[in-house]
């Protein structure tokens, strides 16, 4: 879970998440999520970035706190609904910042996985993956995976 241990320094937030160290530019990372970007609108997508508006309070603030928007993701893959009902999703975000103590690892297959909420696992990669042009280095990426429930009135075939 989340170590509520952080500071500011000047600009940037240092954040612990397990024995993750981060070092954040959040108001920089919020500036980049502000640009337009190439989202699919796919239905599936569009369910996502729908059901992303209304998580918990603590995948909020987890998101909030690193300075993501968590309805937008240029990365995204869906699969068939889990047998709760909800829709699982695979992902990533990028912040502008880097991983100041331990290497990073992929989420997929790790047991490095961070979870944050029973519906949301995380793990923070340099491994990069469609960085949006532009977007300010230095970038991390924050792999994801997530169960949402299907918010739109219009349903996948």
């Amino acid at each position: 879970m989340l170590l509520l241990t952080s500071h500011v320094l000047i600009s940037r937030k240092q954040e612990g998440y397990n024995d993750w160290i981060l070092e954040i530019d959040v108001e920089e990372t919020k500036t980049q999520y502000l640009k337009k970007g190439d989202l699919c609108d796919c239905l599936y997508c569009l369910n996502f970035y729908e059901a992303m508006k209304s998580r918990s309070e603590i995948e909020f603030q987890f998101f909030n706190r690193l300075g993501i928007n968590p309805s937008q993701c240029n990365l995204l893959s869906h699969f068939d609904p889990q047998e709760n009902g909800l829709h699982f999703y695979i992902g990533c975000y990028h912040m502008v910042g880097k991983v100041s103590n331990k290497t990073p690892l992929n989420i997929m297959n790790s047991d490095g996985a961070i979870e944050i909420s029973n519906n949301l696992h995380i793990g923070f990669s340099n491994d990069l993956e469609f960085v949006p042009g532009g977007f300010t280095r230095p970038v991390l990426q924050l792999d994801f995976e997530i169960e949402v429930p299907w918010v739109l009135v219009e349903k996948p075939n």
